[in-house]
């Protein structure tokens, strides 16, 4: 393997190690991580060249539009909501809350692998 390989490799690590043993945010560390790649491994053309504007925005418009609906309560009155539709009958809501989870997945977790995907707001 090349010097490059191995450096990519050893911040891999050092980013992973750090986010398991949680003795930073994993923010932290993966802005580290971010940070060190930039460093060693590419120069300021590699990285305009490698970055997917409409993913970042994709998903900072995702985050954005979770975090209002999660402030205003949203997820937690579709919670009690479902709740109420079933009686909360404990079998009932065993069927129902993968469905209802699953209805706002897409917007709880873009998925960066799939920058084509435009979901369609409920």
């Amino acid at each position: 393997m090349a010097t490059q390989q191995w450096i990519a490799l050893g911040i891999f690590v050092l980013s992973y190690g750090l986010i398991i043993s949680e003795k930073v945010s994993r923010t932290t560390a993966s802005v580290l991580g971010a940070v060190l790649v930039f460093i060693f491994i590419l120069n300021s053309q590699d990285l305009l060249h490698y970055e997917n504007w409409e993913t970042i925005l994709f998903i900072f418009g995702m985050m954005t539009v979770i975090e209002t609906m999660s402030e205003s309560g949203f997820f937690r009155w579709l919670g009690l909501h479902s709740a109420r539709w079933v009686k909360l009958d404990p079998f009932k809501l065993f069927i129902l809350f993968p469905f209802t989870f699953s209805l706002h997945l897409p917007f709880n977790r873009p998925n960066p692998e799939m920058p084509g995907c435009r979901c369609i707001p409920l």
